[in-house]
């Protein structure tokens, strides 16, 4: 499944040394590769700084029984749509968080905030600021409502934006059947996943 915590985890590492950087900003590679004995090595290096941790996985490590990949295969189908929809909204809040980033450093925090006068400025900075404090609070939004959201900054940002660069169109970042007790019990930890306010971005 799409979503980190709905698989079977077999393993983990930790790549340290990485500068700070905003969200978004480091390169992470991961490449997997697997020999002829089953052993899986996964290997993650940052583009930056060429820094690379790795981990070998042997083929009987963290091994399901078939009844429970049997199960992991049918919630999969189970909740398809769920998890797409878990998907786009984190997509879109991704997105609109690095493009308020984008704002505040580019349009607020850079050269182009020389060439806005005071109530543009206090307008752009209490829209962004605003936004933030809802995508903290708005953890359950759906991707349209994140849309919007996002929509309404841009209707702010786009024309001031414009009339700065003098061109159009530019922003400021990329822009039922019955079931047994056990399985309804499981159905109930499923939908309370979805419907929790504590999204990660790290999810995926």
């Amino acid at each position: 499944r799409p979503i980190a915590r709905k698989n079977n985890r077999l393993g983990s590492l930790l790549l340290s040394g990485i500068p700070m950087a905003p969200a978004g900003i480091p390169q992470i590679d991961v490449t997997f590769k697997i020999d002829s004995n089953g052993i899986l090595q996964v290997t993650a290096m940052d583009q930056a700084t060429k820094k690379a941790s790795s981990v070998s996985l042997s083929a009987d490590k963290g091994r399901l029984s078939d009844e429970d990949v049997e199960k992991m295969v049918k919630d999969a189908q189970k909740y398809a749509d769920k998890d797409k929809a878990f998907l786009m909204r984190n997509d879109a809040r991704v997105a609109f968080r690095a493009y308020l980033n984008s704002v505040s450093s580019t349009v607020v925090g850079g050269a182009v905030r020389e060439k806005l006068d005071e109530d543009e400025i206090a307008s752009i900075e209490s829209a962004v600021a605003e936004a933030q404090a809802w995508l903290q609070e708005s953890g359950t939004a759906t991707a349209e409502e994140i849309a919007d959201q996002r929509r309404a900054v841009e209707g702010l940002v786009n024309p001031v934006v414009t009339r700065v660069y003098g061109r159009g169109g530019g922003s400021t970042a990329d822009s039922g059947s019955s079931e047994s007790d056990d399985e309804d019990e499981d159905t109930s930890d499923e939908d309370a996943f979805y419907d929790q306010d504590d999204i990660l971005d790290d999810e995926l």
